[in-house]
């Protein structure tokens, strides 16, 4: 069971090597922000010789002004596992794209069930349309998508990662459907913000945030028992087994919390920032 936090937490006896960050509901809070108190935690952490890098769903591109608001230089994880790169997306590392039989089956789905859906390559994202999903999504990732013919794009197009913006009515049906293709495996969150949206990153089968995670450390030479890890989601759940100690937000599904070693407050609470306190003072 998961050991709340609080401030008779006793520090870890041995500091992490490196210590990642998964974003939205971890780092970035309702107010599509990170608070202060996370900041200067994270920045203080990599001034006394943690590195830090992100695991996440979100595309290297949306993350760049984070990365420098935290002065992380380290390469770490996105697109859920498709993409190893720097935080400025120059050095790439790894990349694995969606095959084009798969792209078409998600295409034919979200035409069939009428969902909210874009394609991302490594640079930019795509969508039919711009409707009230879109304008949300754009929020989190700081612009737009780029209005496009999806079809045309996935034939000609290295899409890395499709991303469907469920909501409570369809959530449960697309993602059974989204389940069933082969070839592909899904990730499902929530943002702070917007907790009532599901954010459902579909990427190639063998790119998962495990597997990830898995071939950064092996890239950084390090053991897993050795990193430190933060999340809120089920998505980040597989994180957490790759790693000798887990921190789960306060914010997290109850479940989730369950399989993290230890439990933080909210991120509105600076959650990140009361762990680092405590274990890592």
């Amino acid at each position: 069971m998961a050991q709340p936090i609080s401030r008779d937490t006793a520090p870890l006896p041995a500091r992490p090597r490196l210590a990642l960050f998964d974003i939205d509901g971890t780092l970035i809070n309702s107010g599509h922000r990170i608070g202060d108190r996370t900041r200067a935690a994270v920045r203080r952490l990599q001034n006394a010789g943690t590195p830090c890098a992100f695991v996440t769903g979100r595309p290297c591109f949306s993350t760049v002004d984070l990365a420098q608001s935290l002065e992380i230089s380290t390469s770490g994880v996105y697109f859920s596992g498709a993409l190893l790169t720097s935080p400025d997306g120059r050095l790439v590392l790894e990349q694995t794209t969606l095959g084009k039989p798969e792209l078409l089956q998600i295409l034919s789905l979200a035409s069939r069930q009428d969902f909210y859906l874009e394609l991302y390559d490594s640079t930019q994202y795509y969508s039919r349309s711009i409707n009230e999903l879109a304008q949300i999504h754009a929020g989190y990732l700081g612009k737009p998508p780029v209005i496009s013919n999806l079809d045309e794009l996935a034939a000609s197009a290295e899409i890395i990662k499709a991303e469907a913006v469920l909501t409570a009515s369809n959530c449960e049906r697309v993602l059974s459907e989204l389940a069933a293709i082969p070839g592909v495996t899904i990730s499902a969150a929530t943002g702070a913000a917007h907790p009532e949206l599901t954010f459902v990153n579909i990427t190639a089968a063998t790119a998962t945030r495990k597997n990830g995670v898995s071939k950064l450390l092996t890239l950084l030479g390090l053991s897993s028992r050795n990193v430190i890890c933060f999340g809120d989601s089920g998505a980040d759940v597989e994180v957490f087994q790759c790693c000798g100690c887990s921190v789960a937000m306060g914010n997290a599904p109850e479940w989730v919390k369950a399989q993290a070693t230890y439990v933080t407050s909210t991120v509105d609470e600076d959650g990140v920032a009361l762990a680092l306190q405590q274990l890592l003072p």
